[in-house]
């Protein structure tokens, strides 16, 4: 099962910050309801933070990996294929502005 990147970041971004907020909760000796509603916010926060980071970070990468392309996409055409007598197409030119008819 592959992970994308996004989900990664946001995943280690929710640890990290689980870590810490349990960390400092245990050692300020802070109530255990207390650290559970900060760590409830530090999840929602930082899972929002890193989603979007790992967006950001995962269309920053794939443009580094394939550069946009520069330049003109050219149609190259062989002469011998292209048809010089099309029945029924006749090309719009100025002589044939005049068949045209309102109504």
């Amino acid at each position: 099962m592959k992970i994308s990147l996004k989900y990664r970041v946001s995943i280690l971004a929710v640890c990290l910050s689980l870590f810490f907020t349990f960390l400092a909760g245990v050692s300020a000796q802070v109530r255990w309801v207390t650290l559970l509603q900060r760590s409830a916010a530090a999840m929602v926060l930082f899972g929002a933070v890193g989603y979007v980071l790992g967006m950001w970070l995962e269309s920053h990468i794939r443009t580094m990996i394939d550069p946009p392309e520069v330049g003109q996409h050219l149609d190259v055409v062989n002469e011998h294929l292209v048809e010089e007598d099309v029945e029924g197409f006749d090309p719009f030119t100025a002589e044939s502005f005049e068949r045209i008819h309102r109504k």
